[in-house]
């Protein structure tokens, strides 16, 4: 794709936008202030607009004129030196208003697009600026892709919206001067219906925005829940839920389609309304004029009055049309910059850090990240210690304070108690703090708290260091290849420093593990580092961090997620004594649970418990033929009305009342049939097509195998449930309706102009060919250009969700000016097929109008070569003919590309549910027996499995696990101790061998099924922030009771944590109340959230806490840490027991947990599940001793296999080397 013009440059833009909203007066008021923003912004591309818009007008305007001079023409009898001067200025005046109409409305068209492109630039550069400075908690991250998706492109139309308004109502009073001095008094007949139908419009108009609400709110719900669960696929497919997060989208989309056809009542209303004026105006005023004529005595409706008037009031009818149009769209752009303004005006992060070093000043803010932030501490971008070289600075002696933190009071959540209460304490540049204590205790609050992201309560926080390194309790990687990730953020251009560059790999003992992958650290990681174990993705993290050497880094429990050598490895490197960050003089602070890395600190931090055609299929083939009929006899009656009209008028005067009758009754069943199309289109065929095909798309999407989530970015999936279904949903309905409207109107006109003007539709042929060729030219570049749109958009959405996913780290690391940066370049290249896309309609526009000239030419001269055999009657016709024929070419051409576009949402899902193949062969479909798996025998025969073709996961391994056994699995991370599981429930191929639970092979078996009767606990919690406890507890749907419910949240002791949040939020929702209603009720994202997530949407309940309101709290405003939320996950695997078999796979369940919660956890585990065969993954092997029999892989291989006690006596053998290596730790 070319690059656009400079004057369409996306950072220019974004800048300039983001100055005049930052100049903006205050206080603000409401929505008026982003709109007055935007126009201030863009004024002077406004300006050409207008000046195009205006000339356009002066050129239309003219078209009566010149109808009833060429009827006074023929119906007049001039000298021959009159007459030929009178055809030559007639042809003139034709070429004349016909060429500029062409030309001025190409410029009108084509400025207005530039408009477009800018608006759309403006608003997601401040959308995306604003979520870099925004405070944690207020929004999820659904709603800023949503307002970056549907609202902003509400206001990217409201360009074409405003200027049509102002213009509309300059024609209307332009036509109505014209039609005063036609027919007089008569002429304010069409302003009365106009009134009378208004009142349709203004009821649509009050309920738009309430309606409107409603539904953003339901489309947003079902957008976050689908977020949510594509997020957790792998987690859901584990835990053999797909079936059940499948109803739970498609409930979320079946209460979306009843909104969405409540919604579709004011559009058939609207519609009706307008149908109403378009058709009875001109019927009304004429039958009023020829009524009091006849009345009166005066001179009755001759051709000449009848097709000038008739045109005339089309030209006031048409614009008071829009207008009602318009009333409703811009109710509807009002609630859409109002949630945009609402966002960008919500709370900003309050960074409360006071820095040490004067270097680090509130005034160098703005200018670091290229954002004037409200607080100019919110973004502090200095080079953070580096100097020239990249080497880390010399701040001064060890002996200096990095952080002080001086009687700080901070807590997790706006609606949480504090959990660190009146802390003091000094970090010393240089030193390694640890800082360890039990879950949920506040360890990742303090670290949140010295990143400036939560501010304290009372108290202080000094800081040394404008950035910090920082990695993340859980990963964060974007979609990119090891090595780009690894060297920081997208964009990047320094050069590699190779020699730096292998030294962090080798501190991180990443080496092996990228000689085992096919690509090395050129393989890409895919959306959320889906590709790499949970092991490799925190050490990607982790070299990253260090690879930046900043002069500070914080380390949230980093190594649970490693085996003990990978552990050792990277603490002897990075953290001891003659590790890196010592080398580079780098202040450490390390969250952990491994209390044996407390002898290496300088200082330790301990918390405890006090410091707290797809689409025609979908329609239905008997919806369809109604639909046919209808717009067929709609457009039969409205092309009979003119010729019923030209028989009236060369009546002379006879029979009025007959006349006027019948031309009544005509208009009627033309409204009639319209209503049955309106009502079968918005209320019938929309709701019941656009639910079929996202079942569809549903169904692909949860039915695809592994491997597509672990190829596919997540955005990419996302798009397809927001973007496009939002095109099938909202544009679809209208564009089919215009395309059929205006595709029978035309067809209607050419059959009257064949029978007024025969020698006319000998031209027809030519015609259509003519724009059947220009069209095909269109189609075969615009679809290339469709397609290219739909995917550069997908790119955009998925810089948004990797932002925002990762806004903590990016803000530590100081990377917010990259970020901004990619965001740009994506935008920009999205924006190129859609700016190309609305030139190429400018040019179909101005080919089409070109030919309305050459027809209306063509008229021209045959009235002027068949002057005394053509009557007055047939060339107004004919003029009025070509007249309707250049609007309904253009609304044609408007309404195809805008169904063109929606059709290419349809065939992407077409193709997409085509390509992308279940997971489920067609072998695999016997039921096992209902109390399946009832003893849990397992065994592995000769299994090789693999996560991609050409690269063995699991190589050739015997296991034979006896029922009611524990085994423990362990080795070094990558060695294949996950994927042992995820073959067992058969999220990865298994390319040769067998697996039988109970003597079934699990091959012949449906894979959900085979899931869904085992329990299962992954190693990251999933959690569904928007559901209550209740249901992500009872989240199989066993229909526990609350006693049960309660029971197993007692033994893992969070019922109490619970109970103590749910009171803290009931306090605290009364001041939450303006921040729920900022969105309509936004709702939060269900990725599992840390616990110093704030939570804007509390429900009120009863003051006194019950246990049914700590049950019916949504997890969003109950936060619960890492550590937490893994004693939650195995209340959950205890409140399967009674509905699942004898076979319970543990993956890493407890690697965020203290050694006391641990001991906790497996004291649970050997009670609740005494007689159930257990698998557990475990990296760290004091929670394997007590197995029957312990496994150890490496490299995909079972190396070893026996009792704890003889492995560990074993000499030489590998599980003794990590057995004895963990002793020592």
């Amino acid at each position: 794709m070319p690059p656009m013009a400079s004057y369409l440059d996306t950072m220019t833009t974004r800048e300039a936008m983001q100055r005049t909203w930052d100049r903006r007066n205050k206080p603000e008021r409401g929505w008026w202030t982003l709109m007055f923003a935007l126009a201030k912004c863009l004024w002077r591309p406004n300006l050409d607009v207008v000046l195009s818009r205006i000339m356009f007008t002066i050129f239309r305007y003219g078209q009566p004129l010149l109808i009833s001079r060429t009827i006074t023409y023929v119906s007049s009898n001039y000298s021959p030196l009159e007459d030929r001067n009178e055809a030559f200025r007639l042809i003139l005046l034709t070429f004349v208003l016909y060429t500029g109409m062409a030309l001025f409305n190409g410029m009108y068209d084509l400025r207005l697009s530039r408009v477009q492109a800018l608006a759309r630039m403006a608003m997601v550069g401040i959308i995306h600026n604003r979520c870099l400075t925004i405070k944690d908690g207020v929004f999820d991250d659904s709603a800023a892709v949503t307002l970056m998706n549907n609202d902003t492109e509400m206001i990217t139309y409201s360009a074409s919206l405003l200027h049509e308004l102002w213009a509309q109502v300059l024609e209307l009073g332009i036509g109505m001067y014209l039609l005063a001095s036609e027919i007089g008094w008569v002429s304010i007949m069409p302003l009365l219906i106009v009134g009378i139908t208004y009142q349709g419009a203004k009821f649509v108009t009050i309920n738009v925005a309430g309606r409107q609400k409603a539904l953003s709110m339901a489309t947003q719900t079902r957008i976050s829940t689908t977020k949510a669960i594509l997020d957790s696929m792998k987690n859901i497919k584990m835990m053999g839920l797909v079936e059940k997060m499948e109803a739970k989208i498609q409930t979320a989309r079946n209460d979306e389609i009843k909104k969405y056809i409540s919604f579709n009542w004011l559009i058939v209303a609207f519609n009706l309304t307008s149908g109403l004026l378009s058709l009875f105006g001109p019927v009304i005023t004429l039958i009023v004029y020829a009524i009091q004529a006849e009345l009166r005595g005066a001179e009755a409706i001759d051709v000449n009055l009848a097709f000038t008037s008739l045109a005339m009031i089309g030209l006031v009818t048409g614009p008071a049309n829009t207008i009602l149009v318009l009333m409703p769209n811009i109710a509807s752009l009002i609630a859409s910059v109002d949630r945009i303004t609402k966002y960008l005006l919500s709370p900003d992060r309050e960074d409360k850090r006071e820095f040490l070093d004067k270097r680090y000043t509130n005034g160098s803010n703005g200018q670091a990240n290229g954002i004037t932030p409200t607080h100019t501490t919110d973004l502090v971008i200095p080079d953070a210690g580096l100097t020239h070289d990249g080497v880390a600075g010399d701040y001064g002696s060890r002996d200096d304070p990095a952080i002080f933190i001086g009687d700080a009071t901070i807590r997790p959540a706006s609606t949480a108690e504090p959990v660190l209460k009146s802390i003091t304490t000094t970090l010393k540049k240089g030193s390694l703090v640890v800082c360890c204590g039990a879950v949920g205790t506040g360890k990742t609050t303090l670290a949140k708290a010295l990143l400036g992201d939560l501010p304290p309560d009372t108290g202080v926080i000094q800081t040394s260091f404008g950035s910090i390194a920082y990695c993340a309790q859980t990963a964060w990687l974007i979609n990119g290849t090891i090595k780009d990730i690894i060297r920081g953020p997208p964009g990047d251009d320094t050069a590699v420093d190779d020699t730096w560059y292998k030294k962090v790999l080798h501190a991180c003992d990443l080496e092996e593990d990228l000689e085992q992958l096919p690509e090395g650290d050129q393989t890409l990681v895919g959306s959320r580092g889906i590709t790499l174990s949970g092991g490799q993705k925190q050490r990607v993290a982790l070299a990253r961090a260090v690879h930046t050497r900043r002069d500070m880094i914080i380390l949230d429990d980093v190594l649970s997620a490693l085996d003990a050598t990978t552990e050792r490895h990277i603490v002897d490197n990075l953290i001891g004594p003659k590790g890196l960050f010592k080398e580079l003089g780098t202040t450490v602070l390390l969250i952990t649970h491994a209390t044996q890395h407390l002898p290496l600190a300088d200082h330790i931090i301990k918390i405890t418990n006090t410091g707290t055609a797809y689409y025609f299929g979908a329609i239905g083939a008997d919806k369809l033929l109604l639909l046919v009929f209808s717009m067929s006899s709609y457009s039969f009656f409205l092309g009979f009305a003119p010729y019923w009209l030209k028989l009236w008028a060369e009546s002379g005067g006879q029979h009025v009342w007959y006349y006027a009758g019948i031309y009544f009754l005509i208009s009627l069943c033309a409204f009639l049939v319209f209503v049955v199309t309106v009502i079968n289109i918005f209320i019938i065929i929309s709701p019941r097509s656009g639910n079929l095909l996202h079942s569809r798309l549903l169904r692909t999407v949860m039915g695809a195998p592994q491997s597509y989530f672990a190829a596919t970015d997540t955005g990419t999936t996302l798009n397809r449930f927001s973007a496009d279904t939002s095109m099938i949903d909202r544009r679809l309905p209208l564009s089919l309706l215009q395309v059929g409207q205006f595709f029978f109107r035309l067809l209607s006109q050419c059959v009257l102009l064949g029978v007024v003007q025969p020698f006319m539709a000998i031209t027809l042929p030519f015609t259509f060919l003519t724009v059947y060729f220009i069209q095909k030219f269109y189609l075969a570049t615009s679809r290339q250009l469709r397609f290219l749109d739909l995917e550069t958009r997908a790119q955009v959405n998925a810089s948004f969700l990797e932002t925002l996913e990762g806004v903590a780290t990016i803000r530590a690391f100081g990377w917010q000016r990259p970020f901004i940066n990619d965001n740009v370049k994506k935008l920009d290249r999205a924006l190129r097929p859609s700016y190309m896309m609305m030139c190429i309609q400018r040019w179909l526009s101005v080919v089409l109008d070109l030919t309305v000239l050459s027809l209306a030419l063509l008229v021209i001269s045959l009235a002027v070569a068949l002057k005394g055999t053509t009557t007055g009657g047939q060339i107004g016709i004919a003029f009025n003919v070509v007249l309707a024929a250049n609007m309904y070419l253009l609304r044609l051409v408007e309404a195809w590309t805008s169904m063109e576009t929606s059709l290419g949402a349809i065939s992407r899902l077409r193709t997409f549910c085509k390509d992308v193949q279940p997971e489920d062969k067609p072998d695999e479909v016997h039921r096992p027996p209902q109390l399946w798996p009832s003893r849990g025998a397992i065994d592995f025969d000769h299994i090789s499995a693999s996560y991609n073709p050409g690269t063995l996961a699991l190589k050739s391994v015997n296991i034979t696990i006896e029922p009611g056994k524990k085994v423990g699995v362990c080795g070094r991370t990558g060695s294949g101790k996950s994927s042992l599981l995820l073959s067992l429930l058969r999220l990865i191929e298994i390319e040769s061998g067998t697996i039988k639970i109970d003597d079934l092979d699990v091959q012949t078996l449906p894979r959900n099924a085979v899931r869904s009767r085992l329990i299962t606990v992954p190693q990251d919690p999933m959690l569904v922030m928007t559901d209550t406890v209740r249901q992500n507890l009872d989240i199989a749907e066993s229909a526990a009771s609350d006693d049960d419910i309660i029971r197993v949240l007692e033994r893992v002791k969070l019922w109490s944590v619970l109970q103590s949040r749910t009171s803290s939020a009931e306090a605290a929702s009364k001041d939450d109340q303006e921040i729920t209603t900022a969105m309509g009720g936004a709702t939060s994202s269900s990725t599992p959230a840390p616990a110093d997530t704030a939570d804007p949407d509390i429900k009120k309940v009863d003051d006194e806490t019950t246990p049914a309101s700590s049950l019916d709290a949504t997890m969003k405003n109950l936060p619960l840490s890492h550590g937490q939320q893994q004693l939650f996950s195995l209340a959950r695997a205890m409140l399967m027991r009674p509905t699942r078999g004898k076979v319970v796979l543990l993956d890493e369940a407890t690697s965020n947990v203290d050694g006391e919660t641990n001991n906790l956890m497996q004291r649970l585990i050997r009670e609740e599940f005494r007689e159930h065969t257990i698998v557990t993954v475990a990296h760290h092997l004091d929670t394997i001793m007590d197995s029957d029999v312990v496994l150890v892989l490496d490299s995909g291989k079972l190396v070893e296999a026996g009792a704890p006690s003889e492995l560990a006596a074993r000499e030489g053998g590998v599980f003794r080397a990590l057995y004895g290596r963990n002793r020592i730790e």
